[in-house]
């Protein structure tokens, strides 16, 4: 009788220590893995509503000069302007630049948006005033467009003087 209690402790089934530990790691590494996946996206949104925000200001501002007459635009050349929608007003600002464009008539004009969002700054005007200081030109512009304000929020058109 003995013997056969011996061989049905043997045959029990179940896990070892080892293979609960080594579950649990691989378990705790997934949801680590997804939870920075999380923290990441709520960084990514921060972003891409800091981008909005900024090609919003300079999409308006574009169309609210061009809404002026002709004459008036050049005025507001190397003129800079507030962003809104920003928590802090002090985290964007835009600059206006207005020119010449080669055709007789038409006014180049180019709206920039500098802005921080979490700590960074998206474009080339490392302390947001609106000008290009020593330093801040970067390498990642500078040799497509030599020495102006740069960023990914640019918007460039024209605004014409045509009578018929």
């Amino acid at each position: 009788m003995r013997a056969v209690r011996a061989d049905k402790k043997k045959n029990q089934s179940g896990l070892t220590l080892i293979e609960v530990l080594a579950a649990t790691g691989i378990m705790a590494a997934c949801i680590s893995g997804l939870l920075l996946t999380y923290i990441n996206l709520f960084t990514i949104t921060d972003l891409m509503r800091d981008f909005t925000l900024a090609a919003n200001a300079a999409s308006q501002k574009a169309e609210e000069l061009k809404r002026l007459s002709y004459d008036s635009i050049l005025a507001y050349n190397n003129t800079t302007f507030p962003v809104a929608g920003f928590p802090n007003p002090a985290d964007a600002i835009g600059r206006i630049e207005v020119s010449n464009a080669t055709i007789a008539h038409l006014r180049r004009i180019r709206v920039v948006v500098s802005f921080r969002t979490r700590g960074r700054v998206i474009g080339e005007d490392l302390n947001l005033n609106g000008m290009l200081d020593d330093g801040e030109n970067t390498a990642l512009y500078a040799e497509a467009s030599g020495p102006r304000l740069d960023s990914p929020v640019e918007i460039v058109t024209y605004a014409g003087n045509f009578t018929f």
